[in-house]
C-alpha cells in the first residue's frame, strides 16, 4: 500500500516518517480480526492475511483473482454489485449480507462493507471487510426456530395458557387456547396486572409462589378465570446476576377434573352417610322386629280370650299401625344406603303413592306444585315398596331440582295395555299389561347429547357438590330389578318426562295385611333350634314357638348353637338362623348341623339385601328366607309350612 511523505522543519519530505506510518497501517490491517481487501474494476489487489485464511487462499493467490470467483453464482454477485454500488454512491459506503465460498468449495455467510476510494469515480477501487457471519446466523436461525416452536406450542397449549410477567406481575405477554376459550386476545391482556385477569386473589397467591420457587419449594397454585378453574406453576426467570427479572405463569385447566374429585368425595360423603343410615335403620330392624312381634303375639293370645270387638284390639291395631309407618321409613333408610332387602310382594300402588306422598311434599319447596294423580282402577304389581318408593323419590326430586325457579311436577299412576307389541318389554317374558309411572315437570329440560346419557353412573348435569350422577342409574337398575323398564323424554326449556312400565298381577293375589292376631293352624310339637344374635329378635321367636306348643332350643351364635344341638336328646326338626352373625355365620352352621342330620329343615331370618346374603351364600333361598322386620304370624306360618313339608318328607 502507498503512503503519504511529510514534510521537515525545512519544508523537505520526511521519507522516514511516512515508511513509518505506512508499516503501522500495514501491520494494523494484517492485524485486523475481520478480512480486508482492496478491489479495482472486479480485480481483487491487496488482502490481509485474515481473509486468506477465512476463504482458505493465501495472499499471492487473491492479488489478481477476479471477485467473482468468491460467489457461489453470477446472480449473487451481481446483486451484491448493485446494492453496494448504489448504497456507495448514497452514503459514500454501504454493507450487504450475502454468501461466499472458500477454495474448498464450503459456502460462508458473511457481512460484506464497502467504502470508495473516490465516491465520484468508483473505478479507482474499493476498499472491502468481510467478516465471516455463519455462526451467528446459524445461532439465529436456531433460535427462531426455538422461538417459532415455543410460540406454535404456547399458541396451542391444550387447555391452558403460558403468561409472561414483568417483576410487578404485568403481563408481558400470553398465549394458549384458554385465551381464545374465554374470548380474550392476548392483545388485550398484554400490559394489565395478573389481578385484572384472574383476580384480585390471583396476585398474592402468584406473589407467594414466585417467594416459594425463589426458595425451591414451590407448588402448583390455583387461580380461576371467568369461572374455570386453572393450577398454575409460576417459573421465575432470573439474569446472569441471578436476580429474578421476569416470571412465566403455565395455567392448566383442571375443571373437569376437580368436578370430578367433588363427585368422588361427594359419593365418598354419600357412601359414609348412607353406611350410618343403613347402620342404624339394620339395628332398627331388628327392634321393629321384636315390637311388631310381640304385638301381634299379645294379638293372638288376647284372641283367644276376648271378644272380637274388644277395644283393645283397636289399642293393638294402633300400635301396629304405628310400628309399620316405622318400618316404612326404615325401609326407606336401607334403601337410601342401598343395604335394604328386596322382599317382593303384591303392591297397591295407589296405597304406595299415599304412604310416600308426604315425604315427597316435605322434599318440594313452596315455588313447586307437586300434582299426585292415582287412576282409581289402577292394577297392582309384584314389587319391594322400599324399592318403589325409592324409585319415586329420585325422580321426584330430580324433577324438582330441574325448575329451581319453580314449576310443576306431576305424578300419574294409571293402567298401559300394549296391543301393538307384546315383546315391549325385554323384562316382562311377554307381558302387555302394565302399570305406567310418568313423572313430569316444566323444567330447563334437556337436549339429545345429554339425553342419551342420562341414565350413565356418575353423569350429572348439576353444578360440582350438587349431585352425585348416581340417582338415575339407581332408578334404572330398580326398575330393571323390578322386571320393567324407564324411559325418559325431554326437549331444551320445555320439560321431561320420565315414564316407567312394570308389569300388572291379578288383584286377586294375596296383597299385604296389617290384621292382628288372624287365626290359622300355627301350632307344632316339633322341636326348633333358634339362632340370632340379637337378644330382643332370639326372645320373641322363642316366646311365639313355645306359646304355639313347640320345644325351643335357643342360642346366640353359630358355637352355642352347636353345643345345644349336641346336648340335646333326640332330633331337631327345624333351625332357624340368622344370616349374618358374628363368629360363624348361619350358612357356615347350617353345614355344620347338616353333617349330622341331612333332613334338617332351615329357615334363614336377615335384613341385609340379596347381595350381601349372596357372599353368604344364601342370596337364592327363596321360601326359607324370613326378611326383617316380619311378624310372628308370619314366622309362625312360615315354620308350620316348612315342618308340614319336613313330616311328609320323613314319613
Amino acid at each position: 500500500m502507498q503512503g503519504r511523505a511529510t514534510a521537515n522543519s525545512s519544508g523537505e519530505p520526511d521519507v522516514s516518517s511516512s515508511r513509518a506510518d505506512e508499516r503501522t497501517l500495514s501491520t494494523t490491517l494484517r492485524a485486523a480480526p475481520i478480512g480486508i481487501g482492496l478491489v479495482t474494476n472486479r480485480i481483487l489487489g491487496w488482502t490481509n492475511d485474515q481473509l486468506g485464511q477465512m476463504l482458505g487462499y493465501s495472499a499471492e493467490e487473491l492479488d489478481g483473482m477476479p471477485a467473482r470467483t468468491l460467489y457461489e453464482n453470477d446472480e449473487e454477485y451481481e446483486r451484491v454489485g448493485r446494492v453496494k454500488h448504489e448504497r456507495i454512491r448514497v452514503c459514500g459506503s454501504g454493507a450487504v449480507e450475502t454468501r461466499m465460498v472458500r477454495k474448498d468449495r464450503v459456502a460462508l455467510d458473511v457481512l460484506l462493507s464497502s467504502a470508495a476510494i473516490d465516491r465520484d469515480d468508483l473505478s479507482k477501487g474499493l476498499v472491502f471487510t468481510v467478516m465471516d457471519i455463519t455462526e451467528r446466523k446459524a445461532s439465529m436461525l436456531a433460535l427462531r426456530q426455538s422461538e417459532e416452536r415455543y410460540r406454535a406450542l404456547a399458541d396451542n397449549y391444550p387447555n391452558g395458557a403460558l403468561f409472561l410477567l414483568d417483576r410487578e406481575l404485568r403481563c408481558i405477554s400470553a398465549s394458549g387456547q384458554a385465551l381464545a376459550a374465554h374470548g380474550l386476545v392476548p392483545e388485550n391482556v398484554i400490559g394489565r396486572g395478573i389481578e385484572e385477569v384472574f383476580g384480585p386473589e390471583a396476585q398474592d397467591r402468584v406473589r407467594t409462589a414466585v417467594h416459594a420457587a425463589a426458595t425451591a419449594a414451590a407448588s402448583p397454585i390455583e387461580i380461576r378465570l371467568r369461572h374455570r378453574v386453572y393450577s398454575a406453576h409460576v417459573v421465575p426467570i432470573r439474569n446472569e446476576q441471578g436476580s429474578i427479572t421476569q416470571v412465566c405463569l403455565i395455567a392448566q385447566d383442571v375443571t373437569q377434573q376437580r368436578a370430578l374429585e367433588e363427585q368422588v368425595r361427594q359419593t365418598q360423603k354419600m357412601e359414609a352417610i348412607g353406611q350410618l343410615a343403613g347402620g342404624v335403620a339394620h339395628d332398627f330392624n331388628n327392634i321393629l322386629t321384636a315390637i311388631l312381634g310381640n304385638v301381634d303375639l299379645l294379638g293372638m293370645q288376647l284372641r283367644k280370650r276376648l271378644a272380637a270387638d274388644d277395644p283393645v284390639f283397636e289399642v293393638l291395631r294402633q300400635a301396629e299401625r304405628s310400628g309399620q309407618r316405622a318400618a316404612a321409613l326404615t325401609r326407606q333408610l336401607l334403601a337410601f344406603s342401598r343395604k335394604s332387602a328386596a322382599h317382593p310382594e303384591v303392591l297397591d300402588p295407589k296405597t304406595l303413592l299415599g304412604d310416600v306422598e308426604k315425604l315427597l311434599r316435605r322434599l318440594i319447596p313452596e315455588n313447586v306444585q307437586l300434582v299426585i294423580e292415582v287412576a282409581d282402577d289402577v292394577g297392582h304389581i309384584h314389587a319391594d315398596a322400599g324399592q318403589f318408593e325409592q324409585v319415586l323419590l329420585n325422580l321426584v326430586v330430580n324433577a324438582r331440582d330441574a325448575m329451581p325457579s319453580g314449576g310443576v311436577v306431576r305424578v300419574t299412576v294409571e293402567n298401559h295395555i300394549e296391543q301393538e307389541r307384546r315383546d315391549a318389554l325385554a323384562y316382562s317374558a311377554g307381558a302387555v299389561r302394565f302399570v305406567r309411572i310418568c313423572v313430569e315437570d316444566t323444567g330447563h329440560g334437556m337436549d339429545e347429547a345429554t339425553l342419551d346419557r342420562i341414565f350413565e353412573p356418575f353423569f350429572t348435569t348439576k353444578s360440582a357438590g350438587a349431585g352425585t350422577g348416581l340417582g338415575l342409574a339407581t332408578v334404572q337398575s330398580i326398575v330393571r330389578d323390578l322386571h320393567g323398564s324407564i324411559t325418559a323424554e325431554s326437549t331444551p326449556d320445555a320439560g321431561s318426562t320420565f315414564t316407567v312400565l312394570l308389569s300388572a298381577v291379578d288383584s286377586a293375589q294375596e296383597i299385604r295385611t296389617e290384621t292382628v292376631g288372624a287365626s290359622g293352624v300355627l301350632r307344632g310339637r316339633e322341636t326348633v333350634l333358634v339362632c340370632e344374635d340379637d337378644a330382643s329378635v332370639r326372645d320373641l321367636i322363642s316366646v311365639a314357638l313355645r306359646a304355639n306348643g313347640y320345644d325351643v332350643l335357643s342360642a346366640e351364635h353359630g358355637a352355642n348353637a352347636l353345643l345345644s344341638a349336641a346336648e340335646h336328646d333326640g332330633p331337631i326338626d327345624l333351625l332357624i338362623t340368622d344370616v349374618v352373625m358374628p363368629g360363624m355365620n348361619g350358612r357356615e352352621l347350617v353345614e355344620r348341623l347338616a353333617n349330622q342330620d341331612s333332613r334338617l329343615r332351615v329357615l334363614y331370618i336377615s335384613g341385609y339385601p340379596s347381595a350381601v346374603l349372596r357372599d353368604y351364600g344364601v342370596a337364592d333361598a327363596g321360601e326359607q328366607l324370613l326378611v326383617k322386620p316380619f311378624r310372628s304370624e308370619e314366622m309362625l306360618r312360615r315354620v308350620r309350612d316348612l315342618l308340614g313339608a319336613g313330616a311328609q318328607a320323613r314319613s
